[in-house]
């Protein structure tokens, strides 16, 4: 059996889950990021992997109710970045939406450039976090 390494990050995933998630009661399971290009909301393929991790997670165990927060950035020094944020929340959305992620699990927000991480102009503004919970 060949082992890849997105082997391997569904596994290290899982076992977060498995270990956690027996404790876990709206408490974060699992904390992501996802960067973008500079004034864009169109999703890269590093981010395609990070989400699909988190559709496997999500779909793993059907017994447990999970909810996903989204929450997208943008950085300062955009276009409009209040827009920018909900454009690249949206594109999350939907993506885990296509996949079978039911909407009742999924919360969405764009926070435009109010909660940098960085220096105006560094690429770390530029993203969409998700944060998956056990619902109460």
């Amino acid at each position: 059996m060949k082992i890849t390494s997105k082997c391997c990050r569904f596994f290290f995933l899982w076992v977060i889950l498995l270990c956690w998630g027996k404790t876990l009661y709206s408490k974060s399971v699992i904390d992501t990021t996802i960067y973008f290009q500079e004034n864009e909301a169109k999703l890269i393929q590093p981010a395609a992997l990070v989400l699909d991790d988190t559709i496997s997670i999500l779909k793993s165990n059907p017994k447990k109710v999970m909810k996903v927060l989204i929450t997208g950035h943008a950085d300062s020094l955009e276009k409009n970045p209040d827009t920018l944020s909900i454009k690249r929340v949206k594109q999350v959305e939907n993506y885990l939406l296509k996949h079978g992620i039911s909407a009742e699990s999924l919360e969405i927000k764009g926070v435009g450039a109010s909660r940098p991480v960085a220096a105006p102009g560094d690429k770390r503004n530029r993203r969409v976090e998700f944060d998956i919970k056990e619902a109460d």
